[in-house]
């Protein structure tokens, strides 16, 4: 990694760290306490595999409540899935929302739940077999923090920003994230609202990959609200890249002497990329783009030709190249042009995020086959 990269890769995980400490001092000024309306939850749940999961839970958060180590005011409840087969998180959730509602009845409505599911005997991890992986100790906090409180902290934010609902998350598992300075969080959209976060390929094959509407922006820079076109659960890597059985197609076009590598950190400054010898800047006009219009993949922490979304994806490789030479052309005045309406455009990094490599080679070899049939007519 160069000294760019690597202050790139600093300067987000310094506003993670920032905003994940601010995350534990408000968690921090409220354990022990007695919470207000709106600052909390109104129910914290927990699931549990059985009866005897459920008892040693039970015990270990009356010990938390009288030892001051979580909030006080709010009722904490822990319901064991019924005996018989296995029921999944999702037959969990259902039974535990039942028992809620025949305690609470139309009062349910109107409160903000976070439900934890924490069954199941820790079978990866058997230290945490005998009392439970929610309450797993951490090297962090005074009382000593275990999972419940994490959770709990990293949380602490939703409440206030959401209507009554309910919140399912695992015991097992850290959400960190950091938003900008003008952003806030806000679960106020009818139906269910999922957390997601871009990774590779390769890490979608082996969890739930949300597929997002193509045509939606976001002016977020760090976080952005999107409708799911589709659900996948642990797709192959072909079944994630031929989303609705297509293949699009895209073709990269950089001069020799760009710097993918140069960057700046806000747009004000992309006068000072350069892409086919020309500002960035001067090339967007050309395309019928504005700076305010140009999106970057990644988290927002530094604009580069790497990351930034200027390549068109096509529904077949004719159209693709056409219209990347049209871009290259246009911006030394050879045509006029500019790019569709609603066109996805996708940077370098998703790109090769997105490739299929099976169809690439396919290629190559198709383009391997016709210039040897080209020398041999010729000779």
């Amino acid at each position: 990694m160069d000294e760019r990269g690597r202050s790139s890769n600093v300067h987000g995980n310094v506003k993670l760290q920032k905003a994940t400490k601010e995350k534990l001092r408000k968690f921090n000024n409220l354990r022990g306490k007695e919470v207000r309306t709106g600052e909390f939850w109104d129910l914290v749940v927990v699931t549990a595999a059985d009866e005897d999961q459920k008892e040693a839970y039970e015990l270990q958060i009356s010990d938390k409540l009288r030892r001051k180590e979580v909030p006080l005011g709010v009722p904490y409840h822990v319901f064991s899935d019924p005996p018989g087969p296995k029921i999944g998180n999702g037959g969990s959730t259902l039974f535990s929302l039942k028992r809620l509602e025949d305690k609470y009845g139309q009062k349910l409505h109107g409160f903000r739940v976070i439900l934890i599911h924490a069954g199941g005997y820790s079978q990866r991890l058997p230290n945490a077999s005998a009392l439970g992986k929610i309450f797993t100790a951490l090297p962090l906090g005074d009382p000593v923090y275990q999972m419940l409180e994490l959770k709990l902290a990293m949380y602490i934010d939703f409440p206030l920003h959401m209507k009554p609902g309910v919140l399912v998350t695992c015991a097992d598992d850290i959400e960190l994230y950091s938003i900008g300075d003008t952003e806030i969080i806000a679960f106020d959209r009818p139906g269910f609202t999922a957390l997601a976060h871009p990774s590779p390929i390769s890490v979608g094959t082996t969890h739930g990959v949300f597929v997002l509407e193509p045509k939606e922006e976001s002016k977020a820079d760090e976080m952005e609200y999107c409708h799911c076109h589709r659900f996948l659960h642990k797709p192959s890597i072909n079944d994630i890249v031929n989303v609705d059985g297509t293949t699009g197609f895209v073709t990269v076009v950089l001069g020799i002497e760009d710097n993918l590598k140069q960057s700046v950190t806000a747009l004000s400054d992309l006068s000072k990329l350069q892409l086919f010898g020309t500002n960035l800047i001067e090339c967007l006009i050309h395309w019928g783009l504005s700076d305010e219009m140009l999106k970057f993949s990644g988290d927002g922490s530094s604009l580069n030709l790497w990351n930034a979304r200027i390549f068109p994806l096509c529904s077949d490789l004719r159209s693709s190249f056409t219209m990347s030479l049209e871009m290259m052309q246009s911006v030394h005045n050879v045509c006029n042009f500019r790019l569709p309406k609603n066109l996805r455009l996708l940077s370098l990094q998703e790109i090769l995020q997105l490739k299929n490599l099976e169809e690439m080679l396919k290629f190559r070899n198709k383009l391997y086959d016709y210039i040897c049939q080209e020398k041999s007519n010729c000779n």
